[in-house]
C-alpha cells in the first residue's frame, strides 16, 4: 500500500466521524423553529387540558373544603382564569437548551431544586458560582420582572447588575455566573 492510499483512506474515514459528530450534535440541540411559537399563545395542549376538565367537571361535580364551608369548584376556577397566564421562552447561551414556561405569578432560577415559592423553577447544575436560589422571573402588573434574590454573585440583565426588579422583554440576556440566558419571547394569553 502507498503512502497516498494511506492517506485517502483516513480522510475517508475523518469525514464520516465528521458527520457522525455533527448529526449527534444537531439533535441533542433540541431546537425548535421559531414558527413553531405562536404569538397568539394559543397552544392545542391547554385546549386539551380544558376538555379534560370540563369532561371531569361534568361526571361529577366535586367541593373543597375551606374552614367550615365548602366552595364549589367552579368559583375557584373563576378566581383562578381571572388571572392571565404567561408564556416565556429562555434560551441557555452555551449549551443551546431552551426552556418553555407557561405560569402566573413566577419563576425560580438557580442551582437547587424547585420550591413551593415558585410555580416553575430552572435548575442550572453546571456552573458552581450560581446561588441555590440565585434570581427570579416574577410577574408584576402587566409586565414581567428579574429579580436577584440576593445571591453571592449578582444577576446581570444585558450587562448590568440588578439592585432592584427590572422590567424585562425580549433578547434581553440574564447573566448568573458564567451561565448567559437569553429571552426568546415573552407571551401573555389574551381575554
Amino acid at each position: 500500500m502507498s503512502v497516498t492510499t494511506i492517506l485517502i483512506a483516513l480522510i475517508v474515514v475523518a469525514v464520516l466521524l465528521l458527520g457522525i459528530i455533527i448529526t449527534v450534535i444537531v439533535k441533542s440541540r433540541k431546537v425548535k423553529p421559531a414558527d413553531e411559537y405562536d404569538d397568539e399563545y394559543d397552544d392545542d395542549d391547554y385546549n386539551t387540558r380544558d376538555d379534560e376538565e370540563e369532561d371531569i367537571r361534568s361526571r361529577r361535580r366535586r367541593q373543597v373544603r375551606h374552614s367550615d364551608a365548602t366552595i364549589p369548584l367552579d368559583v375557584q376556577e373563576q378566581t383562578k382564569k381571572t388571572k392571565k397566564q404567561w408564556k416565556i421562552i429562555l434560551e441557555n447561551q452555551e449549551t443551546w437548551e431552551k426552556y418553555t414556561f407557561i405560569f402566573y405569578d413566577n419563576i425560580g432560577i438557580g442551582r437547587g431544586q424547585k420550591t413551593p415559592e415558585f410555580e416553575k423553577y430552572i435548575t442550572i447544575t453546571d456552573d458552581p458560582r450560581i446561588s441555590k436560589l440565585h434570581c427570579a422571573i416574577i410577574h408584576e402588573g402587566d409586565r414581567l420582572y428579574l429579580k436577584d434574590m440576593d445571591s453571592r454573585n449578582g444577576t446581570y440583565l444585558n450587562g448590568q447588575s440588578l439592585d432592584e426588579p427590572v422590567a424585562i422583554q425580549k433578547e434581553d440576556v440574564i447573566g448568573l455566573g458564567k451561565t448567559k440566558i437569553e429571552v426568546k419571547k415573552i407571551l401573555r394569553e389574551r381575554d
